[in-house]
């Protein structure tokens, strides 16, 4: 394991215990995700090939700690056409169902900013002036003086 993967595993033993608790098994599941990985992020790719997706999928059905997954062989089988390819909505669905045999899914949660388009919040900021009455300027000039201390409120 290099120094990388054992300051992941130490951050993940931290956060989850009951789940890293045995340090050997951590870079076969490195190892298992990795084909995942490169596989999903290839499924974001417009430009990439169904070929090549199925490749990295076949790559990781290959390891033993995925080997007989019933949903990585039916993403295998599937048809990934160029047509099929073509449409966003199926590469986000291929993508998010490779994302679910990710070995790591329940405790690794990611955001990636570059895959979110349609849902990325533009904000404009529309300043208001706020116009003072007249009497706001003497209720800000008696606020300003200050309360009167309690020698002189008695005398009052």
């Amino acid at each position: 394991m290099n120094n990388k993967e054992r300051d992941l595993f130490a951050l993940l033993r931290l956060v989850d215990p009951d789940t890293f608790g045995v340090e050997e098994v951590f870079p076969q599941v490195m190892t298992a995700n990795e084909p995942l990985l490169k596989a999903r992020q290839l499924a974001l790719d417009p430009s990439a090939t169904g070929a090549a997706i199925q490749a990295h999928l076949r790559t990781a059905a290959s390891h033993p700690l995925l080997a007989g997954n019933r949903q990585l062989a039916g993403l295998i089988e599937r048809d990934l056409s160029d047509k099929y390819l073509t449409e966003r909505a199926n590469l986000v669905d291929l993508a998010n169902w490779i994302e679910r045999m990710n070995l790591l899914r329940h405790t690794v949660n990611r955001t990636h900013k570059v895959e979110v388009h349609e849902l990325k919040v533009h904000r404009r900021h529309a300043g208001n002036r706020a116009l003072m009455p007249k009497f706001g300027n003497s209720i800000r000039d008696l606020g300003s003086r200050g309360a009167p201390s309690p020698r002189t409120a008695g005398a009052c």
